[in-house]
């Protein structure tokens, strides 16, 4: 019989270092568990240049049909996020790389539009996220962490089955992905997942001694789980034996709470390009290095107001003549809208400066490097503050 597909979930990647806005360096997979979900229920993962969609089927004869309800248990679908650009976290705000044992995780939320006026007293509603088949808005403005649509964290990352040590007390419980809590108790060498029901204490006889035993998930599956033990603050970590090489980051779809129906919907991540101080070296080749000695770098007078210091001559390479440093930084993109700087000669009294050069050129993702001693800026590296300066080097 003829099936027709329809989206159930579609994500579009979105970046403003690009003159169209559309990411095409970053590529999403379904982690090996949700890639089996997904073929179990009939379900189509089809790659896009700048994106994915996730695909429901319904008989072709059928009009447009919503999703069956029982998708609904396949949530949270998991995709990996596979940089493929070598330049991508060089003109991307986003931290290199996790800390050592952890993930960065991408969680979504929906932005759901609202028909209702807002209350006078009450908080705006979220703007709507940028159109998934054009350009940004020119109101665009990036989250702090770089996302439109959702937050960057970084989640301590194990395996499906390790050794867990628990203290002595009270036996530990697990939330699992699916939402459901589970006691473990020790039995022989490993601990046994005993479902608990709503509105149930622990058992009174089911105090242990400190245990180091095996924790088995593999029967729960790959995803976040959450584990209280005693009066400490819960453990949240993600759960997967993900294959080598493991991704940047993983994208975490969830579904719609009970009761809600489940019904298509789409996420568009939008990241923000990279800001860095700009950094010009000269070297003279054709020019006499005693002119160039006393050049300085200057904006067009219609341009933006970044200035440019000229850098102490201990940080100036050997053989170059000077070199100058935005005293602000600028986001990285992919074409300039604004004239580009130039060299000039200053001359005495109120004469013109002699331009040297009229256009130096300006800044892109291959002179990008990361500067841990000079605090000015933070660029979430490994939580370690650092200075993102962008290297041009000119020949006169």
């Amino acid at each position: 019989m003829p099936t027709r597909y329809q989206v159930l979930r579609r994500v579009v990647l979105r970046h403003d270092y690009f003159l169209d806005q559309r990411l095409l360096g970053l590529v999403a997979r379904p982690l090996p568990a949700c890639a089996e979900r997904l073929r179990r229920a009939g379900l189509l993962f089809k790659p896009q240049p700048d994106g994915f969609v996730v695909l429901y089927g319904s008989p072709a004869e059928d009009a447009a049909t919503p999703p069956p309800a029982q998708l609904a248990g396949l949530f949270p679908l998991l995709f990996g996020l596979y940089p493929q650009d070598p330049a991508f976290f060089a003109y991307s705000d986003v931290a290199l790389r996790p800390a050592a044992g952890h993930i960065f995780c991408l969680h979504p939320q929906l932005r759901l539009p609202t028909t209702d006026p807002p209350s006078p007293d009450g908080p705006l509603p979220d703007a709507d996220p940028p159109p998934p088949d054009g350009p940004l808005p020119t109101t665009y403005e990036p989250a702090p962490d770089g996302l439109t649509a959702g937050t960057l964290t970084q989640v301590a990352r194990r395996p499906l089955q390790e050794l867990l040590l628990v203290g002595p007390g009270v036996p530990p419980r697990l939330l699992t992905p699916a939402g459901q809590q589970l006691q473990l108790v020790p039995a022989g060498q490993a601990w046994q997942l005993v479902p608990v029901s709503p509105g149930q204490g622990p058992p009174p006889a089911a105090l242990v001694q400190s245990a180091s035993l095996l924790l088995d998930l593999r029967g729960l599956g790959s995803g976040f789980y959450q584990l209280q033990a005693g009066s400490a603050a819960p453990l949240r970590f993600y759960a997967d034996d993900l294959p080598s090489p493991a991704p940047w980051g993983v994208l975490v779809l969830d579904g719609p709470a009970p009761p809600a129906p489940l019904s298509a919907a789409e996420y568009t991540l939008g990241f923000a390009a990279r800001a860095t101080y700009w950094q010009y070296t000269l070297w003279a080749h054709h020019q006499p290095a005693a002119v160039l000695e006393r050049a300085t770098v200057v904006g067009a007078a219609a341009g933006p107001a970044v200035h440019f210091e000229r850098r102490p001559a201990a940080e100036v390479p050997r053989g170059a003549v000077a070199s100058w440093r935005a005293t602000a930084a600028q986001p990285l993109r992919q074409r300039y809208r604004t004239l580009p700087y130039r060299l000039v000669l200053p001359q005495p009294g109120n004469n013109p400066p002699q331009v040297l050069c009229p256009a130096l050129p300006q800044a892109g993702p291959t002179g990008f490097r990361p500067q841990n001693h000079d605090n000015i800026n933070k660029y979430r590296n490994n939580c370690r503050e650092s200075l993102g300066i962008t290297d041009l080097f000119v020949h006169l």
